[in-house]
């Protein structure tokens, strides 16, 4: 019942909120060439691999946190799912929160919808990964897995040093 609620306002603050006019775009134009166009364009590329990576690694977090905390810190599935969601609540509205902060700083570029391609990636190669029960030098799985994660945050944790670098050279 909760949820639903939730989902009724979520609907009334998207129904009720005033959207920026934008000039309309024409229906007639070449994909290729705008795919082209935006691969060019290296800090755009560099933003998409970014948050592919970032998505990735947030759902490989939130989908196999309950699994290790099972196995490797000895919870049972309930108290582990208590920590899992407080820590959804937090995240989404941390989320609601920066969005409305949006209004009032610069949002920036907005990136490709695919970019969320990490979250459907990724979480397959860990859960594979954690099939495996031990990987190489018997070291668990489980824990092994969160390896992947940190390799996304690598890569994100990269970009913003490139983009930081980049800004402080312009």
């Amino acid at each position: 019942m909760a949820i639903a609620i939730v989902l009724v306002v979520v609907f009334a603050a998207i129904a009720y909120t005033k959207r920026p006019h934008l000039p309309s775009v024409s229906a007639k134009g070449d994909l290729g060439s705008t795919f082209k166009r935006l691969l060019a364009n290296k800090n755009y590329t560099g933003e998409v691999i970014a948050q592919a990576f970032y998505v990735g690694a947030q759902i490989m977090c939130w989908t196999f946190i309950i699994h290790y905390a099972e196995i490797e810190l000895g919870m049972d599935a309930a108290t582990a799912q208590g920590y899992n969601i407080a820590a959804m609540i937090i995240f989404v509205s941390s989320r609601f929160t920066c969005t409305f902060l949006l209004w009032y700083l610069s949002p920036g570029r907005l990136l490709m919808n695919l970019a969320i391609l990490g979250g459907s990636l990724m979480p397959p190669m860990q859960g594979a990964m954690i099939d495996m029960e031990s990987i190489g030098t018997e070291i668990p799985a489980t824990r092994l897995s969160f390896v992947l994660p940190l390799v996304c945050f690598v890569v994100v944790a990269h970009y913003g040093w490139k983009t930081l670098k980049r800004a402080q050279n312009a």
